[in-house]
């Protein structure tokens, strides 16, 4: 187990490090201590189970105590304890990566189950709630290229987004390929390709082009196309977990 001095007070925030969210207490002097160290770190093991809420108030002296002296023996002596990770994130992330994994995992497959113009309504709700635009969808050229969804590439709060409105100058627009592809799509090169099709037809400089498929991972093949042209891919983990970062619920 992990014992920390607390910096600060208690909140419930999000972690950008690691795109996720939860309960937060600012740490320092971070130490790690083996379970059957000695008979203080006996006394908090055995005391666990009656603390298993995220956050908890002790007041059981016995606890208390055995928590104080290992904090002081450490303090005299932290060459007694192992040299274990002291990173909380990094110890937090390993901890919940299987239950995080398997809920991500859920939403992929509620969104794949979704018909095309709801995951294309998904996709919107996560730019709007952010602050972007949407300003066309479902342009195609009828020769291949094609595009699903078009937003503007600043948030209308943003200073760039007054600066181009201010200065009467054309806006660049994130322009995004909606694939809702299960397990490895052989034929994710298809979504890059409609993307680049489109680009000639693109008047504005710097548009950000984007492919989002719930395929489980991209193609070498769609990786080298997109990387040529500045494509951004997001599969479906990293889309799931952008919709849970932001609070987009997917029923």
């Amino acid at each position: 187990f992990v014992i920390a001095r607390c910096k600060g007070t208690y909140r419930f925030d999000v972690l950008s490090c690691v795109e996720d969210f939860g309960h937060i207490i600012d740490v320092e002097n971070v130490f790690s201590c083996s379970y059957d160290k000695d008979m203080n770190a006996q006394k908090i093991a055995q005391k666990f189970t009656a603390y298993q809420s995220p956050i908890n108030r002790v007041k059981n002296s016995e606890f208390i105590e055995a928590v104080e002296e290992l904090v002081r023996i450490h303090d005299n002596e932290p060459e007694l304890f192992e040299k274990e990770s002291s990173d909380l994130v990094e110890m937090v992330s390993n901890a919940t990566h299987d239950s995080r994994k398997i809920y991500l995992e859920s939403i992929v497959k509620n969104l794949r189950s979704m018909k095309n113009h709801k995951f294309e309504d998904i996709i919107a709700e996560l730019f709007e709630k952010n602050g972007y635009k949407l300003t066309a969808n479902n342009w195609y050229d009828r020769q291949g290229g094609d595009v699903d969804l078009i937003f503007e590439s600043f948030s209308v709060n943003s200073l760039m987004h007054n600066v181009y409105q201010i200065c009467d100058v054309e806006m660049p627009h994130i322009y995004v390929q909606a694939k809702k592809k299960t397990g490895m799509d052989t034929g994710d090169e298809i979504g890059v390709e409609q993307l680049i099709k489109m680009e000639e037809k693109i008047s504005e400089k710097n548009a950000i082009l984007m492919v989002i498929n719930l395929t489980d991972k991209f193609s070498n093949a769609a990786q080298e196309k997109a990387k040529e042209r500045d494509i951004i891919l997001i599969d479906g983990m990293t889309f799931a977990s952008l919709l849970v970062r932001y609070g987009i619920e997917v029923i």
